[in-house]
């Protein structure tokens, strides 16, 4: 099984957005003729995390937010906010608290490449198991497996 890539244009979304160039859709092939695309949504953004359009949304500065973390300034929500570091799960959820909105909400742009992620090891993990055994465990892994790909 092989994945190839094929460039898409540049969509018009938001100024930081188009800094980051073109992006990918996945289509994934067992043969010539059995190729279908990998989950991706045309509509989803690419920035990694909307912290700082919640953090706006709130009017709260970086210190109050950080104040809300539980650590001392406001540092720590500037590199969130500006991709240089992925907060731990602890503080992903704290976000999740303060601003009312899911992690995969949040934090949009890392959730889309991680499901894309997924879905490719469903799909080579679908294909190692044996179609022809027909056991219940099998058929709910098959399933499950199928359904990671539709979702």
């Amino acid at each position: 099984m092989s994945a190839w890539w094929f460039p898409v244009v540049n969509l018009p979304f938001p100024a930081k957005a188009a800094s980051l160039g073109s992006f990918h859709i996945p289509i994934v092939c067992s043969s010539e003729l059995a190729c279908r695309v990998l989950p991706f949504h045309m509509t989803s953004p690419l920035l990694p995390n909307y912290l700082k359009a919640n953090r706006k949304r709130l009017a709260l500065s970086q210190d109050e937010v950080a104040f809300l973390l539980g650590t001392k300034s406001g540092a720590k929500v500037c590199r969130h906010e500006q991709f240089d570091r992925e907060p731990s799960l602890e503080t992903a959820l704290a976000y999740e608290a303060i601003f009312k909105r899911s992690v995969s909400e949040l934090f949009s742009g890392v959730y889309q490449k991680v499901e894309r992620e997924v879905a490719e090891r469903a799909t080579t993990l679908l294909s190692r198991t044996n179609p022809t055994k027909r056991t219940q465990q099998t058929i709910r892994k098959r399933e499950a497996l199928a359904g990671l790909l539709m979702s």
